[in-house]
């Protein structure tokens, strides 16, 4: 695994507002950032797989990275995409048990590898640390049971409506593009491909939005909203 010789582009500034991080000083943050080592993976590598020893979690400073899950019959489910700024494999570090899931890199990653015995031993000197990532998980796991509850009580019409409202960035207009691919998305959402290019193509025929690859305009978000099919 190469070592990496450009400079990282996080900075503990940039990671203090990320869920992780999110109130811990920057000097704290420093460091952690100075005992990770840097670290590269090729497209379509693992940085990690399922039922593998956790030795250490990794901070994706550049590329996209699929967590996923594989069945029996060798297909993989994805799980949930992460970008620049974001951390992998966190929870079995704290856990303390083997990875739980395979993290693939989609494009050329780039991170900082934090090792498991020094990421436990800084938090055991500083209990105040730990309650703030304690508060942190337990905020994440409200809105993973929201997720759940919303796929256990929409329709699979409105959960594609609420995932399209969901990717729409402040001045931005009223584009999205997908950063997953449409099987990707639809997995995410508990759909099966085809009900999913179903749906979009429902809702083109409405003219509430129009689909271009990977790129949907939102032509009627007002009509989105109050859309209850």
């Amino acid at each position: 695994m190469p070592i990496l010789t450009d400079d990282v582009l996080m900075t503990p500034q940039r990671l203090s507002v990320r869920t992780l991080f999110r109130g811990w000083k920057l000097t704290d943050i420093k460091n952690i950032l100075t005992h990770a080592a840097p670290v590269q993976f090729e497209a379509g590598t693992f940085m990690f797989k399922r039922g593998e020893v956790c030795t250490a979690f990794y901070l994706i400073d550049e590329g996209l990275v699929q967590m996923q899950l594989s069945t029996q019959t060798g297909q993989a489910k994805p799980i949930t995409t992460l970008k620049a700024l974001d951390s992998v494999g966190e929870s079995y570090v704290l856990m303390d048990k083997p990875y739980g899931a395979d993290a693939l890199a989609l494009t050329a990653v780039r991170a900082l590898q934090v090792k498991k015995t020094y990421f436990i031993e800084y938090l055991l000197r500083r209990p105040d640390l730990m309650r703030q990532m304690l508060a942190r998980f337990s905020e994440r796991l409200y809105y993973i049971f929201g997720d759940v509850s919303g796929a256990s009580l929409q329709s699979g019409t409105q959960r594609v409506i609420g995932y399209l409202l969901g990717e729409l960035s402040l001045g931005g207009g009223n584009t999205v593009t997908l950063t997953k691919t449409k099987a990707q998305v639809a997995a995410v959402l508990n759909l099966t491909p085809e009900h999913f290019s179903r749906i979009l193509h429902d809702l083109s025929t409405r003219q509430l939005i129009a689909v271009e690859g990977r790129r949907i305009v939102l032509l009627d978000v007002d009509g989105l909203c109050l859309y209850d099919r």
